[in-house]
This record gives structure tokens, sequence and C-alpha cells, in this order.
């Protein structure tokens, strides 16, 4: 709302092995474990768990992260968040959500889970958000990709060439090579 403050704060940043449904649906288990509290005029609304893939992103600090959108950190990297699936559940609040959060322990808050994944369905993130009781907060699932650029396409074509150099030594076929029938 007009006239409030949104801060995101990072709490905590390693490596770590993720749970198993983050490593299916991020397809490994080399990942990045990010914690962060969003507030609102200072007041904590939002507890999240991120798994992020190190593969894709094998750099990272929580410098670069604090405070700051995390799709936009990942579009500055060439990779376009398209969106995924979500599930939304109510859930009691247990001792980690109740220190971030400042409820009660057992307080229910509400929990989304799911996978933002870029536009080839690739896994780009697993997260976790408990919010805070009495929230309330409108949700967009959808996020939007920024609009194409020279750069953005030229990203898509690399990635293109890297799936066809994946795919052709798993069938063990030179790319190189011309086949004439």
């Amino acid at each position: 709302s007009a006239g409030q403050e949104l801060r995101t704060e990072v709490i905590s940043l390693a490596v770590e092995e993720p749970p198993p449904d983050a490593a299916a649906a991020l397809r490994t288990a080399h990942t990045w474990r990010l914690e962060r509290v969003r507030s609102v005029d200072d007041q904590p609304v939002v507890y999240m768990s991120t798994w992020l893939p190190a593969d894709l992103f094998p750099t990272l600090s929580a410098e670069e992260l604090d405070g700051g959108s995390l799709h936009d950190w990942m579009r500055s990297l060439g990779h376009q968040p398209h969106g995924g699936p979500r599930r939304v559940q109510a859930v009691p609040a247990d001792p980690v959500v109740t220190q971030h959060l400042g409820c009660q322990r057992g307080e229910p808050v509400l929990l989304m889970q799911g996978v933002t994944q870029d536009t080839y369905g690739r896994g780009l993130e697993w997260f976790s958000a408990w919010h805070r009781p009495h929230t309330v907060f409108d949700i967009d699932a959808s996020v939007n990709p920024a609009p194409p650029t020279a750069d953005s396409q030229s990203t898509d074509l690399n990635r293109v060439r890297d799936l066809v150099t994946e795919l052709t030594s798993l069938i063990g076929v030179d790319p190189t090579t011309s086949h004439a029938g």
C-alpha cells in the first residue's frame, strides 16, 4: 500500500542439501539455501526459505540479494522467471517461524510453497513462505518476464546450443559432423 515501506532482509545463505521436494523440482541436490524476512514498516510479515540450484547460480552473496528482488537478480543473470505451481495452506507456527515473525507457537500462519520455473520449465527456485497471521496481501502467481532484448535472445540461442550439445553427447553424435542422408 502507498506510504508503507517494504524491506527484505537476508537472514542466512549457505550451500546445503535441499529437502526431497526441492531436489525433485530443481532436478539437483547441489543447492543454495536462502532465508529472508520481508517486513512492512519494520513489522515482519513473511519468513521465506528458498532453495536455488547452485549449477545455475554458482556465485551468490547476501549483499547482492539483501533488500532487492530475487527475480530481478535472476533476470540480471539471464534467467527469466516465468511462474510455476503454488500450494497454499494454513499451518501452525513452529519455533523457527515464531522467531522470525514474532507470532505465538502453534498460531495459524499461511504457508505458500512452490517452484518458480523459467520459460523452458527449468526450476530456478523452490520456496516456502510463511505469512504472519492477520496479514492481508494480494497474490499474482504469474511472474511477468522482462521484454525481449538482443541480450535475452542471445541467451536463448546459447541455451539452445547448450541443449543440442548435451543431447548429442548423450546419443554419441558429433554435432560438428554433417550427416547427409
